[in-house]
């Protein structure tokens, strides 16, 4: 077992001092560049990857093994540093936001993410986990709404506030005016339970301006006035 963790690490060092060469990586680089342009062969990778994916177990495993290698000591940090040195590169973000503006730009791009959004937001589990209102319990929420009871009443019923109450029917179409008073009626009188006794004011001094040359003046005089 300890000699397999040898010689583990000993083909990692060497695969890692390969591609520090810079023109390996410059190689390796327009071979799969070339590569990935062949005619179907994006598409048959990706199929692959999403059987791969698909597969009983896999995700439990993919899962398992990502949340072990983020709890190693030190590797969240360096893996921040990494991220944070490529985005201080001049021109990154600006070739980022390039491209992203490019992807929502084609045709069909965003009726395809907002459907696929949809269908996530959708799903009862996804909606749990998130803390969201089920479908059937939206049902149940929005029957409470129309049904004319109180944003109060409800958010006692279900156990949050009563602005979130108000926010979720509003996202519904459920909008309801807000209760305002009546102008009609005569405003309450307030009356002074407290009154202080008037006290004569006292005038102010004017105030005088102390520059920093006068501060610096008087201490340079009273330096010198100090025996030595």
């Amino acid at each position: 077992m300890a000699e397999s963790k040898k010689r583990r690490a000993r083909r990692r060092a060497a695969a890692k001092a390969v591609w520090q060469r810079p023109s390996y990586r410059e190689k390796q680089s327009a071979r799969l560049k070339v590569q990935w342009r062949r005619p179907g062969y994006r598409e048959k990778t990706s199929a692959a990857i999403r059987a791969a994916k698909r597969r009983p177990g896999e995700r439990e495993k993919r899962s398992a093994a990502t949340k072990a290698l983020w709890r190693r000591p030190g590797y969240r940090e360096k893996r921040s540093a990494a991220t944070k040195a490529v985005w201080r590169r001049p021109g990154y973000r600006e070739k980022r936001s390039a491209a992203t503006k490019a992807v929502w730009q084609r045709p069909g791009e965003r009726e395809k993410q907002s459907a696929r959004l949809k269908a996530v937001c959708a799903d009862d589990l996804y909606r749990a986990h998130r803390g969201w209102l089920t479908k059937a319990e939206l049902r149940e929420f929005l029957a409470a709404v129309d049904s004319g009871a109180s944003y109060i009443d409800i958010s006692i019923d279900w156990l949050m506030s009563p602005k979130a109450a108000s926010r979720i029917a509003r996202r519904n179409g459920r909008i309801r005016r807000c209760a305002r008073r009546n102008t009609k009626e005569p405003r309450p009188t307030k009356t002074k339970r407290h009154t202080k006794p008037k006290v004569p004011k006292v005038p102010r001094l004017k105030a005088v301006r102390f520059s920093l040359y006068r501060l610096y003046r008087l201490l340079e005089s009273q330096s010198r006035s100090v025996p030595t």
